[in-house]
């Protein structure tokens, strides 16, 4: 999991190579006036969803893991809490979704939690397992996008 700002000077060298440049540039120059939907970047193998949702309480909210894609989530309006832990120290919550390439899990105590609010973004690796929506405070509406980024695209570059 990794946890920055997208203004850090210093992304080049924590996420370096063009599959993340390619996401990083797009979500500067772009992001802020977006539509809601998907946007295509490199096909299935790379996009960008841009969605709006309010926070709801912890008890509402699932975590959730995927096999083949990296997500890279970037909060443009709103905040929200994100909880996070290594999907194997969670219990399955149903079968994968290949389709959807989606695991979810029983709820279980948090483990960490990241505050994450405009300009901040994450990425969760497959063995991240995270459970976002969470409210801080008070249910608010958030807009976000989540950058899909399959793994092999990382292992061909």
């Amino acid at each position: 999991m990794i946890l920055a700002k997208i203004n850090d000077p210093n992304l080049s060298m924590l996420l370096p190579g063009e599959v993340w440049r390619e996401a990083l540039d797009w979500i500067k120059e772009k992001s802020a006036t977006a539509d809601l939907g998907i946007h295509e970047l490199r096909g299935d193998l790379m996009y960008v969803n841009v969605l709006s949702y309010e926070t709801v309480s912890r008890e509402d909210c699932r975590f959730e893991s995927h096999r083949e894609y990296i997500d890279l989530q970037y909060t443009i309006e709103g905040e929200e809490g994100i909880d996070y832990c290594n999907f194997r120290k969670l219990e399955k919550d149903g079968e994968y979704d290949s389709d959807l390439d989606l695991q979810f899990y029983t709820a279980t105590p948090q483990e960490s939690t990241l505050r994450i609010d405009g300009n901040t973004f994450c990425v969760f690796f497959p063995e991240d397992a995270h459970r976002p929506k969470i409210k801080l405070t008070q249910p608010k509406l958030l807009k976000k996008l989540v950058v899909k980024i399959h793994i092999k695209l990382l292992k061909d570059e």
